[in-house]
C-alpha cells in the first residue's frame, strides 16, 4: 500500500516522497544514503541529527502515489528540497537518468 510522507526539520518539510515498501525499511535506505549521498535535504538532515527529523505520513492508502507524492510536494514547494525528483515515476526517473548521461557525454 502506497505511504507518502514528509521530512519535518525546525517545522518546515524539507522532502516529500513516496514508498510502496515499510516505511521502517525505506528509512533505513535514507540513513544509508544520507551518510554517502549529496542532496540539500541529507545535508539539512545531517547538520540537525535524524533525532531532529519528524517523519510526517502525509497519506496512505490506494492511488496513484506519485499523483500524490506531487500535489503533497506542491503543497510544500517553498521548503522542499527534492523539488525535480518529487513525484516522478521510476520509468520518467531512468529516464533522465538516461539523458543525463548523454548530456555529459556530449560534454
Amino acid at each position: 500500500m502506497p505511504i507518502v510522507y514528509a521530512f519535518v526539520v525546525n517545522d518546515q518539510v524539507i522532502y516529500v516522497g513516496s514508498t510502496r515498501q515499510k516505511l521502517r525499511d525505506r528509512m533505513y535506505t535514507h540513513k544509508s544514503d544520507a551518510k554517502t549521498k549529496k542532496r540539500p535535504y541529507y545535508d539539512i538532515i545531517n547538520e540537525a541529527g535524524w533525532d531532529a527529523v519528524e517523519i510526517r505520513i502525509l497519506f496512505e492508502g490506494e492511488g496513484d502515489q506519485y499523483a500524490i507524492e506531487r500535489s503533497m510536494l506542491d503543497q510544500h514547494r517553498d521548503t522542499a528540497k527534492n523539488i525535480l525528483n518529487c513525484g516522478v515515476t521510476p520509468e520518467e526517473r531512468k529516464e533522465r537518468a538516461k539523458a543525463s548521461r548523454k548530456r555529459k557525454r556530449q560534454d
